[in-house]
């Protein structure tokens, strides 16, 4: 089981966004499913080091700076936004948040995973979840000051911010998932390896701090169920009203879940004690060039409570956290979301069980392409190729997942996004995902699955008399996945 948890933690690790390595567009879609949670370990306290923590954020704003002047001067000859000065902070503090210019990928989700490394500097270093999101925010606000001679951005205060909190609490549980302090010799080395690659922060602490080669009698570690699936095969796309036909192309997708929420338990969720993270890979090839397509999105509860009305829990009511980030030919998603949520499950005979999830809540913020933005107007870096509005909006999910032990199972997700622009252009965008996919068992973790997602999207401008765009796209997927518990 453990040498599991670490291939699963390995694997993950291809899908660790880092900074603008993404190229824009994706499609395809992995299904939600409800988490499970163990509320039995113990852990021994970490001593809490708060000033150790704050001055590594700093540390970690000025290795930013650096990394970003001294190759960009190196390669493009131009790194004057780097070229932080007296000056520029001064102006900077007096010129106050704007909406910034940035790529898709960068701002939703670079910033997103340069959070992540605030929020654990203080998770590492023995704060909590509630103590620790404050660092990704002091992060988040330095660098927008000081980091860059650009006039800070509103828009990634909260990106940085909420994206953080997601992104690191995520990969800090992930990485208690591998290491165990009773392990030593090679083995130990590549726990603590893997570990460092899923949490980059925590590794560095932990080596620092001499925890890398402490060795306990007992893990000393979270540990909860998990789930995963590790998917191939080949992705088809078929031409609709108002996109391009697009040809075939192979694709990986990969999705994980943290946590038992049916599992009797006598006190309320505490934050990300259940979640579930899902991203698919596409790669295309075209007569120009060949395009690598990264998706990635989740949910974490923040809190919750079990509804038990008979001899076993069925219901589990609580407040999640949700980041998306989808981007194929036809619509664009960001979106940072507050939502309130139920989760059930109904047996209704010993091999066919139903479980639900049901979500609905405000977009903090949220990103939605649109041909009314023009790069061009907004900043003269050519680096800044922002594409698509910014505001905030509602969003509603249902994920159904129907399990039968012999036949497989059939799992459908439905999610809509409402958001409003309210940066440079004044429009709304109304997306659409519904996906549809059956997977048949062949033999021990292995499955044949089938997949079909819909994608519509509908916006209304005041730019234009109020202008009607409609889009929509179908894909389709043939895959084999390995399912891993």
């Amino acid at each position: 089981m453990q040498n599991k948890r670490c291939m699963l933690a390995l694997l993950l690790v291809m899908w660790v966004p880092v900074g603008d390595i993404f190229a824009q567009g994706m499609t395809g879609s992995e299904p939600m499913m409800i988490p499970r949670v163990d509320s039995t370990f113990y852990i021994e306290p970490v001593q809490k080091r708060p000033w150790t923590a704050l001055g590594e954020v700093v540390f970690l704003n000025v290795l930013v700076n650096r990394f970003n002047k001294w190759p960009r001067q190196w390669i493009q000859g131009d790194a004057a936004f780097a070229c932080v000065t007296w000056d520029s902070w001064q102006a900077n503090i007096k010129h106050g948040p704007e909406w910034d210019w940035n790529s898709f990928q960068i701002n939703w989700i670079g910033h997103p995973y340069q959070g992540a490394a605030y929020y654990n500097s203080a998770r590492s270093l023995g704060m909590n979840f509630w103590t620790s999101a404050p660092y990704a925010f002091f992060g988040s606000l330095t660098w927008e000051y000081f980091g860059e001679t650009h006039p800070p951005s509103g828009n990634d205060l909260v990106t940085t911010t909420l994206g953080g909190i997601f992104l690191g609490e995520t990969l800090h549980r992930l990485s208690d998932q591998i290491l165990d302090d009773r392990s030593a010799g090679s083995g130990r080395v590549w726990r603590e390896i893997f570990a460092a690659l899923v949490n980059p922060v925590r590794g560095f602490n932990r080596l620092v701090g001499g925890e890398a080669r402490q060795q306990r009698r007992y893990i000393n570690h979270m540990r909860a169920p998990m789930q995963s699936m590790l998917s191939f095969g080949g992705h088809f796309s078929r031409e609709a009203a108002g996109t391009d036909s697009v040809k075939s192309a192979p694709t990986i997708n990969f999705g994980l879940i943290y946590g038992d929420a049916f599992e009797e338990r006598d006190s309320s969720f505490k934050p990300f004690d259940l979640f579930a993270l899902s991203s698919w890979l596409r790669i295309t090839k075209t007569a120009e060039n060949t395009r690598s397509f990264l998706n990635a999105y989740g949910y974490g509860i923040l809190w919750g409570k079990q509804l038990n009305y008979t001899d076993r829990p069925k219901h589990v009511a609580g407040i999640f956290h949700h980041l998306d980030y989808i981007n194929n030919e036809a619509i664009n998603i960001g979106a940072m979301t507050l939502a309130g949520g139920l989760l059930s499950d109904f047996q209704f005979t010993d091999a066919l069980r139903l479980q639900t999830s049901l979500h609905a809540g405000p977009i903090v913020l949220g990103g939605a392409n649109s041909e009314y933005v023009d790069p061009a107007e907004g900043s003269d870096d050519p680096g800044d190729t922002r594409d698509y509005i910014m505001g905030p909006g509602v969003s509603g999910k249902l994920d159904l997942l129907l399990q039968h032990k012999k036949f497989g199972n059939i799992i459908v997700r439905a999610a809509h996004w409402t958001i409003k622009g309210v940066d440079s252009v004044r429009g709304t965008e109304r997306l659409n995902i519904v996906n549809s996919r059956i997977m048949f068992p062949i033999w021990n973790t292995l499955h044949l699955g089938v997949e079909h997602t819909y994608y519509r999207r509908r916006a209304n401008y005041e730019e234009d008399r109020f202008v009607d765009i409609r889009k929509e796209l179908n894909d389709f997927k043939a895959v084999i996945s390995f399912v891993f518990n």
